[in-house]
């Protein structure tokens, strides 16, 4: 299984993981997948028990992947996506406009 993501600037991701027990290959194999993409912005991820967090903080650590961040509540998980993204957007504009007072 092959997942395939296309996006002009990084693309904010919430993970609705309530009731997960155990993820099987292929979850694991996706999720991997979606963290190690270029465009895999700020990640949240809802209702993760202890022990997988544990194994979800691997799987995006290994990737390099470090913005990402637990919640229990479905409104702040939102929100935090949102300010990550805006931050990053207004400090792509800022670079921008570096990059052209240096010419």
């Amino acid at each position: 299984m092959t997942l395939f993501v296309q996006a002009l600037s990084p693309v904010g991701i919430v993970i609705f993981a309530h009731d997960v027990g155990t993820a099987s290959g292929d979850a694991r194999r996706i999720v991997r997948q979606v963290v190690e993409h270029p465009m895999c912005g700020p990640t949240a991820i809802l209702g993760v028990n202890r022990y997988l967090s544990v194994a979800v903080t691997f799987v995006f650590r290994a990737a390099g992947n470090q913005n990402f961040r637990f919640f229990n509540d479905e409104a702040m998980s939102f929100e935090w996506v949102k300010q990550q993204l805006t931050a990053q957007h207004d400090s792509a504009i800022q670079a921008d406009f570096a990059k052209m007072d240096e010419k």
